[in-house]
């Protein structure tokens, strides 16, 4: 009922973040997604357009250190799985799931963020 995505980035030490593919899996299927990446990926994320899901568990694991960090989701993971009609709580995502998929599909079709950062610092540097 929920992806745990696994990035390349989880420890505050490496001084990055990197949104890989691995996350917009789960956002073409509409499937939730809780990201075991570094510290602040959600709000990456959201700066892209996509929603996640705070409405339906803790997301604070995105904001905490690298061993909190764990143990907080394997929290949201228990609660998840004490949730009894699973299948009604999905459902009450379904606007959410709907949205990620448009906004992948949207941010598909038009270059990335740090491309367009780094195509402005060119112009800027050089005086293009």
């Amino acid at each position: 009922f929920v992806t745990v995505v696994s990035e390349p980035q989880y420890y505050e030490e490496e001084l990055s973040t990197f949104t890989s593919e691995k996350v917009f899996k789960p956002i073409s299927c509409r499937h939730p997604f809780i990201v075991l990446g570094g510290k602040g990926e959600l709000d990456i994320l959201k700066s892209r357009g996509y929603k996640t899901f705070s409405n339906w568990f803790d997301e604070s694991y995105d904001t905490l250190a690298d061993t909190e960090r764990m143990d907080a989701i394997i929290d949201v993971l228990k609660y998840i799985d004490s949730i009894e009609d699973k299948i009604s709580w999905f459902e009450s995502m379904r606007t959410v799931l709907d949205h990620n998929r448009k906004q992948l599909v949207e941010n598909s079709s038009r270059p990335d963020v740090a491309i367009t950062e780094l195509e402005n610092y060119y112009k800027e540097y050089f005086n293009e």
